[in-house]
């Protein structure tokens, strides 16, 4: 066997094995950046929701832990319930006197086009 071309041909086996030891690397590095922004979307997704304290700093870090190691857990606190005061489809409140009163929203006349419902009209 040619010792010189089997030299060379082992340098280059190492170099591209070299070559892709570094790009697994940097894809390994680029996999962990991307989960650990999407468990940080989540918790932040669920502090905005009211599902986590947006005060409760060892909560927040103890999900965040959580949705690193286990992926599935961040679709399970997407799914949790959040606080239904932050959530509320209510008009805002304004300061009224010493208490709170919900904002009055106008209120628009029914059209008898609105009303899926007939209306009969009983003779008397």
């Amino acid at each position: 066997m040619n010792t010189p071309q089997r030299n060379a041909e082992l340098e280059a086996l190492r170099a591209e094995t070299a070559a892709v030891k570094e790009r697994a690397a940097a894809l390994e590095a680029q996999l962990r950046a991307d989960e650990l922004a999407r468990a940080e979307r989540a918790v932040q997704d669920a502090i905005q929701r009211g599902v986590i304290p947006s005060r409760h700093t060892k909560l927040r870090e103890a999900w965040l832990t959580a949705c690193l190691k286990d992926r599935n857990l961040i679709e399970l606190l997407a799914m949790m319930p959040g606080s239904a005061a932050l959530q509320s489809r209510r008009a805002p409140s304004v300061i009224h006197g010493k208490g709170i009163a919900p904002v009055q929203e106008p209120e628009q006349t029914p059209t008898p086009e609105d009303n899926p419902i007939p209306v009969y009209e009983f003779a008397q």
